[in-house]
């Protein structure tokens, strides 16, 4: 089902937000959807006992257990918020950026046969890498040239070519600055309007 999670910062975001309809979700589609949360999960005792949590795995547990829950069960998909989490400081999901590309190339690697069958399911850990490293503002050239060589896409050859030339992150750099910057003239009648109250 839907989750409603609440940030420490108090925004509120809907989990999984691109699922649309109650129904079945089909393999290929669930094991690149963390749409599996052991809070609002209902599981056969079986099926609990069969599947265990990975011990290596650091963040995102119930993601990896749902990949392989799902592999040769029927996974049922409610389209209602049923549950709501909270973040806490102590979240696994505020761990660092080491952790959380470790733990993708870790998928990779434990799941390199459901590479092979689903490229989707490859790219979207590489993607999820990329994302982390974006909104850190470091390079992820590579994650392009991954993407490429499992897609060759010219898209992702585009996008890896305008990375390694420096192209997006000045754009990106640019953009920013545009978001962050005040109107001078704006700032100057703000500060003379202020300065009359004063007298």
């Amino acid at each position: 089902c839907k989750k409603k999670r609440v940030f420490r910062n108090g925004k509120e975001e809907i989990i999984p937000h691109d699922f649309v309809e109650s129904g079945i979700v089909p393999y290929e589609i669930s094991c690149i959807h963390p749409f599996i949360s052991t809070a609002d999960l209902f599981v056969t005792a079986e099926l609990c006992k069969n599947t265990y949590f990975d011990p290596l795995v650091e963040r995102q547990q119930d993601y990896d257990w749902g990949i392989r829950a799902v592999k040769n069960h029927r996974a049922w998909f409610e389209n209602k918020i049923m549950t709501i989490s909270y973040e806490q400081s102590d979240s696994i999901s505020l761990k660092g950026i080491e952790t959380i590309i470790s733990q993708r190339e870790y998928f990779i690697k434990k799941y390199a046969d459901l590479c092979k069958e689903y490229p989707h399911f490859h790219m979207y850990q590489i993607e999820a890498i990329r994302v982390e490293k974006a909104r850190r503002g470091m390079d992820y050239t590579e994650e392009y040239r991954r993407m490429y060589e499992i897609s060759k896409s010219p898209e992702y050859f585009l996008r890896y070519f305008l990375s390694k030339m420096g192209v997006t992150r000045c754009v990106n750099h640019f953009r920013n600055m545009k978001g962050s910057d005040k109107n001078p003239k704006q700032m100057t009648k703000a500060e003379e309007r202020s300065n009359r109250k004063k007298v």
